[in-house]
């Protein structure tokens, strides 16, 4: 909702300068005519529409991990997790014979998601915990991964 909230302010500063020019408002003794007025409003507009637009709930990668972990959902297949994963921003690492790598934006290792098509409840809970807090899940040390 607030993409197209975003954009629909975006689109309405837009026609607001570009329709400046067309409308003047009367009534000013002293200055005349004042044309600047749509223009003003049409980029206070458009501010407001991009801040929409790219503003990030507060926390930064607040964050579908915790929606999921207070909902009670339990989400065990293994494609659905990658799809999580990539809708917070963090990114896919390498395949390894245990499963697909989860790595933070600066590169650290984050946690692994298990290959196959289904993961346990508790590597389920393991994953999606580190997923929301954003530290390295304990598995880390048995599956020989770095944590930095």
């Amino acid at each position: 909702m607030k993409k197209w909230l975003g954009i629909s302010l975006i689109i309405l500063g837009l026609i607001l300068i570009l329709n400046s020019s067309l409308i003047s408002i009367t009534g000013n003794v002293i200055g005349g005519e004042i044309k600047a007025g749509g223009s003003i409003l049409g980029f206070v507009i458009l501010a407001g529409g991009l801040a929409l637009l790219l503003a990030r709930k507060e926390g930064g990668l607040e964050n579908r991990a915790s929606q999921i972990l207070k909902s009670g959902k339990i989400v065990t297949k293994a494609r659905e997790l990658r799809k999580i994963v990539l809708e917070m921003g963090y990114t896919l690492g390498k395949e390894k014979t245990e499963g697909t790598q989860v790595l933070t934006s600066d590169g650290r290792y984050l946690t692994i998601i298990p290959k196959g098509p289904e993961v346990s409840k508790p590597t389920y809970y393991s994953i999606i915990k580190a997923l929301a807090t954003g530290e390295p899940s304990l598995r880390s040390s048995r599956l020989g991964f770095q944590t930095y």
